[in-house]
């Protein structure tokens, strides 16, 4: 979700609006090496909500996005329904891993996090509550 990082993975990308994905929490989990510490994830958990950006791609920026998250070794992907405030639904792509251990992430990266969901203009309540 982070604009800089998105620039500077997928320049071509074009941040398109905010959504919801029901079904789903947000977790950070695992270990990075690169990034000290536990990273982003999305869990399935009944009940659960993820607010989320929604990046318009292109087949190019789909391969670069699936080098940096290392997929399919360290995240797999699959297509998601999310909803815009609108009520409107668009199928999306989402990174994620199962089996992992939950984790605390470094500082670093958990700025890297919050700094995207400000991008994307998530609510403030649930980046102080689950980012």
């Amino acid at each position: 979700m982070n604009f800089a990082q998105m620039r500077t993975r997928c320049p071509q990308s074009r941040f398109v609006r905010r959504a919801t994905l029901r079904g789903y929490s947000f977790v950070y989990d695992g270990f990075s090496k690169s990034r000290k510490g536990a990273v982003a994830n999305i869990i399935e958990c009944e009940g659960g909500i993820v607010w989320g950006g929604v990046f318009e791609i292109d087949e190019d920026c789909l391969k670069k996005l699936d080098s940096c998250e290392n997929y399919p070794n360290s995240y797999d992907r699959k297509h998601l329904d999310v909803q815009a405030d609108s009520g409107d639904t668009f199928n999306a792509i989402a990174y994620f891993r199962i089996g992992r251990k939950p984790g605390k992430p470094s500082s670093a990266y958990r700025q890297i996090v919050i700094q995207g969901a400000r991008d994307c203009g998530l609510p403030e309540k649930y980046i102080e509550e689950y980012l």
